[in-house]
């Protein structure tokens, strides 16, 4: 099944983040995968920004629960499974998007102007294509049409 798929994906980063031969390295990192025939989701955030999901007239942050970093001695995955039939987008970011110093802005306002923009992708491509990068920022939007 896709669930296990996404399931196998986290446990063997982690493994791979565990074993590569460097004491306490740590990653985060977010897993999706979504059945477009059912518009069924399955996501495993580990230690990641939740996202945001657009809806048709608001946009909200994901209520996911969270994995622990990739490494952790504790790993232990959690499997949201969402419903993807009602949702315009999904945007998935790094907290570099969040926590730049040369881009101050809060996930309420990221998650404000995602609700209010009609191209979140050019919206979101213009206010980080000249900004100087003190983190890494990159974002994925996977949007319905």
């Amino acid at each position: 099944s896709l669930e296990a798929i996404i399931r196998q994906m986290a446990e063997s980063s982690h493994l791979a983040v565990k074993h590569c031969g460097v004491e306490e390295k740590y990653m985060t990192a977010a897993f999706v995968g979504i059945d477009l025939t059912k518009w069924v989701g399955h996501y495993v955030s580990c230690a990641h920004p939740m996202g945001i999901i657009k809806f048709a007239d608001t946009a909200m942050m994901a209520d996911f629960d969270q994995t622990q970093m990739l490494g952790n001695k504790d790993f232990k995955i959690f499997v949201k499974n969402f419903d993807f039939s009602n949702f315009k987008s999904l945007l998935l970011f790094t907290d570099g998007l969040v926590e730049s110093k040369a881009f101050p802005i809060s996930e309420k306002r990221l998650t404000e102007m995602v609700r209010k923009s009609a191209d979140v992708y050019a919206a979101l491509s213009e206010k980080v294509s000249d900004i100087p990068l003190d983190d890494d920022v990159s974002f994925v939007l996977l949007e319905k049409t």
